[in-house]
């Protein structure tokens, strides 16, 4: 079945790590029921730091975070992946090509 995967997700083949990213912009998205999904090596949430500061005491201990500057407020720890390598790998190439069938069609509708 479909694996449920965090909203960016990189892969280093040179040091074979996978770095997942959750996306949170306000404090009910960080509260929300929405599963927040770290499968990876290092997990990150990704946030304001103004957010940051409200939530910190609820992020936990193995999960970086970043702020919308790309700088690291928390560094993460390296977890083993809870998924097979391979069905990660498997999930990032249906979703770029989900992403590369989303942009192909808009282009050729646009042309009609």
């Amino acid at each position: 079945h479909e694996i449920e995967i965090c909203d960016f997700m990189q892969y280093d083949q040179s040091k074979d790590i996978f770095r997942c990213y959750e996306i949170k912009v306000t404090k009910q998205d960080f509260y929300s029921k929405a599963k927040k999904t770290f499968v990876g090596n290092y997990n990150y949430y990704a946030m304001p730091k103004e957010l940051y500061e409200e939530v910190k005491q609820d992020i936990p201990d193995y999960v970086g975070v970043v702020d919308t500057y790309c700088n690291c407020l928390k560094r993460p720890k390296k977890v083993e992946l809870k998924v097979d390598k391979e069905k990660l790998l498997i999930s990032m190439v249906k979703s770029l090509n989900r992403e590369n069938y989303k942009h192909f069609y808009k282009e050729l509708r646009d042309k009609q």
